[in-house]
């Protein structure tokens, strides 16, 4: 495991240079620019940003690595498991628990229901931001009218087929780990067999591709019905067909929407510890507030250059650098066979 976290840490480090590159020096550059553009026209977003990045925060690329590191500590999670069933302690926690919910049932009933309700307030607010704050982007970048009444609006009268299209994406990244990491980690439990456990840890790899897929796929679809008015399964069609025809292209950006966020927050936040002492009251209430000031800024941020290179994918085939380099190394090797 330890080689993996080191192979992660390289790999990290690599994709931040490659991310810089991409974002300073490359075609992506036009487009960070025009979302930064956007962002400062339309300050307000950030309220709507502070919402709509609650379920979506770091993209794709931040994704992958939080899911990288779960996946690196899957098999002492998995013996861990195994050896707390051996030992009978799951059993005395399951008992405990039915204990205190039998004498505990209506204090327990009434924080389930608390629960609930805030959970469903909480997703309302991310759906309507989310939907509103597309919008919004896209209809200014379009030059076409807008405003938060406008956003607003569409996010109600959208809310549940994007309702629909999380509970679809949230299934597709669900099945793939239960087919793919939960069932063979279950028959390792049961059998004891380590071969399961290794199979656990491929599929749960599998299932982060999946996973990172079906946000790109979410990510498209929501502009498709916000700002095409497309049906739901129209718009998860045309996701595809876009996101099929520009895998590289959305690695890329991820890649470099990853690092801008990444760069930017070590910086805002080192500099706020750096002079404010977190210690007191006031230091610490200020450092509060720049964090969350630093969330809405970049939430509202990914959500414009989302949008943006969204649009240009819609209008336009972008290249590539991946691609780019990919080609000139096929055609440099096929010259030096043909000169050899």
């Amino acid at each position: 495991m330890q080689i993996l976290i080191n192979i992660v840490s390289y790999l990290g480090i690599i994709l931040w240079v490659f991310g810089a590159y991409l974002a300073g020096f490359s075609h992506l550059r036009s487009m960070v620019g025009r979302a930064v553009v956007i962002i400062w026209h339309k300050k307000y977003l950030l309220f709507l940003a502070f919402f709509a990045g609650l379920s979506a925060y770091g993209g794709e690329i931040n994704f992958l690595f939080r899911k990288l590191d779960t996946v690196s500590s899957l098999q002492g999670f998995l013996e861990g498991i195994r050896a707390t069933i051996l030992n009978g302690q799951f059993q005395k926690v399951l008992s405990t628990a039915k204990t205190l919910w039998m004498h505990n049932t209506g204090i327990l009933s009434g924080y389930v229901v608390a629960t609930l309700i805030a959970a469903v307030v909480v997703a309302w607010l991310i759906i309507i931001s989310q939907a509103a704050i597309v919008r919004i982007i896209g209809r200014y970048q379009q030059d076409k009218p807008t405003g938060i009444v406008d956003g607003l609006t569409t996010g109600w009268e959208k809310f549940w087929m994007l309702v629909t299209l999380n509970i679809f994406g949230l299934l597709a990244g669900w099945s793939a780990w239960v087919i793919l990491t939960g069932i063979p980690a279950a028959i390792f439990l049961i059998t004891h067999i380590y071969g399961w456990s290794v199979v656990a840890y491929i599929g749960s790899l599998t299932a982060i591709v999946i996973s990172a897929i079906a946000i790109f796929l979410i990510q498209f679809a929501t502009a498709n019905i916000t700002l095409r008015d497309m049906k739901l399964m129209p718009a998860v069609v045309e996701s595809w067909r876009l996101f099929a025809g520009n895998i590289l292209n959305s690695l890329e950006m991820a890649i470099a929407v990853f690092t801008i966020n990444l760069t930017f927050s070590f910086l805002v936040i080192g500099e706020a510890l750096a002079f404010i002492s977190p210690f007191t009251i006031a230091g610490f209430i200020a450092v509060v507030i720049i964090i969350v000031l630093l969330y809405a800024i970049l939430s509202a941020f990914s959500f414009s250059v989302w949008t943006v290179f969204y649009l240009r994918l819609v209008d336009e085939k972008t290249p590539s650098k991946l691609g780019q380099w990919t080609t000139k190394i096929v055609n440099f090797a096929g010259q030096k066979r043909i000169t050899s």
